[in-house]
């Protein structure tokens, strides 16, 4: 038995033609080939930097090692940037930055101690914005199934 591929009807394997629509059997696939595909389709999908099939569970992609989209846990940028309102770097480790987090900190922690000199007020501020900013993009980013780095620049 095969199934015709213009209007998905069974046809008799001594057909030549669908009975239905007339597609000759020629061009039809058989019923266990078109279930093969629609097996394999569902159980796989396409790397989103790469384009490599890979298994549906796949986290990351064998052949490029970037993490898949939608695997990981959905970050909330206002969230980012009101930890990072706080205090600089804190942002960073919600986003599961650490490394950022931790550079991001003791820099706020030096412009503070600078305050002392009266340098250590304008280092602070940029300090805080750039966490901000990270905070914030980064989330975006991570939301969007972006491969991030845990670095500063």
């Amino acid at each position: 038995m095969v199934k015709c591929t213009v209007c998905n009807n069974d046809v008799d394997d001594n057909a030549e033609f669908c009975p239905n629509c007339g597609t000759k059997v020629e061009q039809m696939a058989t019923a266990n080939e078109v279930e093969n595909q629609t097996v394999a389709s569902q159980n796989t999908k396409f790397c989103t930097n790469c384009g490599d099939q890979i298994d549906v569970n796949a986290v990351i992609c064998p052949k490029c090692g970037v993490q898949i989209a939608g695997t990981t846990e959905e970050k909330n940028p206002i969230l980012a940037l009101i930890l990072s309102i706080f205090f600089p770097g804190i942002g960073q480790f919600y986003n599961g930055q650490p490394k950022k987090g931790i550079i991001l900190i003791i820099a706020a922690i030096i412009s503070l101690v600078l305050i002392l000199i009266l340098i250590g007020g304008v280092l602070y501020l940029i300090v805080w914005v750039y966490a901000l900013y990270d905070a914030y993009t980064s989330a975006v980013s991570i939301n969007n199934g972006e491969q991030l780095e845990d670095r500063l620049f």
